[in-house]
């Protein structure tokens, strides 16, 4: 029998034991054409900071960036932190605690987060955080150590379309980018849609929608499918208020009371996964999330063209940034999760399957990586179309081949990948409790 400790005294038990001093992962030099463990020593737990990145404990990182003068930010996701290796390979945290949970502004080092998702870099070098379980996206100042709240009221629903972001509600924000203009993008997983934030503060929804496919008034009768309104949907949440006035988090999904009769009402009720709009407006497609595993990320490449994971749709789409159409560019979406999905490498991209992709990277040439997430592997697809396996085996899961070819290695899960300026490949091994490299995977 397996006992499960409290992370708390599971960390004190392993200080205790010596696993703080776990030898690191044996050296592995960086060279093209190798995949080499650049942080985390593969110890699901949290220590090492202020010492070498490869002797540090993770807990199952979800994603990477690059930054500027060889910074790597990495979201400890399971230990509720953001860090941070500079460039002589020294690992520190910049947020985060042990303690789960949400702050008010202040301290970026005493503020709890819940679960951290994604990253992103603003023009004046502040960190911007999809903090996924808080249902709201923060700001980082990295030169004051400070945490801020900036959209996002915390409540999970859909509401605040024309409204200023730090009224909006939002539902497991999971990505986000600037685009050229400076505007920030995001991805929400539980509305199963991309909003972004105008240059003068309000919310715009620009690809999926929030629609109920059935929900029920109180006296029980059906409404049907109905779509919601971003900003016509009032709020009242009956869980009582905290010392300062603000409602409190409940554990429902959403807090309000439902009109009878009220169409609008129903969304305050889950908006639904679906597939649909290829070749049309993105605002008017369907996208599917999954709200158990984090997911539904993206990516701008230079040209401000969204590629965007579809993970509940098994698929990557695109988004046309002058056009707004929206098309499939890899998968073909009707994979039976549980025997799996993985085929097509070889072939054109479209026809492949593809097994809980949770993240994209896209190189200047236009070359796709896709972390297809339940194969265990990295797969790639070229300027052509053609879809191939670029690292690890897929479908075989493991924790081997550092200093060897990628696609000879074995990876766990991962759910991150991200290119360096340089063309270097970044992997979040999730499961592996490890970032990981390729040198010059992408021409810059």
């Amino acid at each position: 029998m397996t006992v499960r400790l409290p992370v708390a005294a599971g960390l004190a038990v392993m200080a205790l034991l010596g696993c703080a001093d776990r030898e690191e992962p044996p050296a592995c030099t960086p060279s093209k054409g190798t995949i080499c463990t650049v942080v985390g020593n593969g110890d699901p737990a949290f220590y090492g900071d202020g010492g070498r990145a490869l002797r540090a404990a993770l807990y199952q990182p979800l994603e990477v960036l690059p930054g500027p003068e060889g910074l790597l930010f990495v979201l400890d996701w399971s230990n509720h932190r953001v860090r941070q290796v500079d460039g002589h390979g020294t690992i520190t945290t910049i947020a985060g605690t042990d303690g789960l949970g949400d702050g008010p502004d202040g301290p970026a080092l005493t503020h709890h987060l819940n679960h951290p998702v994604g990253l992103a870099l603003d023009a004046a070098g502040d960190l911007m955080v999809a903090a996924w379980h808080n249902s709201k996206i923060k700001r980082l100042k990295r030169s004051e150590g400070l945490l801020l709240d900036f959209c996002g009221s915390g409540r999970r629903a859909y509401f605040g379309d024309g409204r200023p972001a730090r009224e909006a509600d939002l539902d497991l924000p999971s990505s986000l980018a600037y685009d050229r203009q400076g505007r920030l993008v995001f991805a929400e997983q539980g509305n199963h849609v991309i909003r972004r934030i105008r240059l003068d503060g309000t919310l715009e929804t620009i690809a999926g929608q929030c629609i109920v496919e059935q929900s029920l008034t109180p006296d029980g009768e059906g409404l049907g499918a109905a779509h919601c309104e971003a900003a016509e949907v009032p709020r009242r949440c009956s869980d009582g208020l905290d010392a300062a006035g603000r409602p409190i988090a409940s554990d429902k999904r959403y807090c309000g009371t439902v009109a009878p009769k009220d169409v609008s009402s129903v969304c305050e009720n889950p908006c639904s996964a679906a597939f649909g709009g290829d070749g049309g407006p993105a605002t008017s497609a369907r996208i599917a999330s999954s709200s158990a595993d984090p997911g539904d990320r993206f990516v701008l490449d230079h040209d401000d063209h969204i590629f965007l994971a579809d993970t509940g749709n098994s698929r990557i789409r695109r988004i046309d940034a002058r056009s707004g159409v929206i098309t499939t560019v890899a998968g073909r979406g009707d994979v039976r999760m549980a025997s799996g999905g993985y085929s097509g490498d070889g072939g054109p991209a479209t026809d492949a399957d593809l097994n809980f992709p949770s993240d994209v990277a896209v190189a200047h040439d236009g070359t796709i990586f896709i972390a297809d997430t339940y194969n265990h592997c990295v797969r790639r697809v070229d300027p052509q179309g053609v879809i191939s396996t670029f690292a690890g085996r897929c479908r075989v899961r493991g924790d081997t081949g550092d200093g060897g070819p990628p696609s000879e290695a074995l990876l766990k899960k991962p759910y991150g990948v991200a290119l360096a300026a340089n063309g270097d490949l970044y992997i979040a091994d999730t499961n592996n409790h490890r970032i990981r490299v390729v040198l010059g995977a992408a021409t810059p």
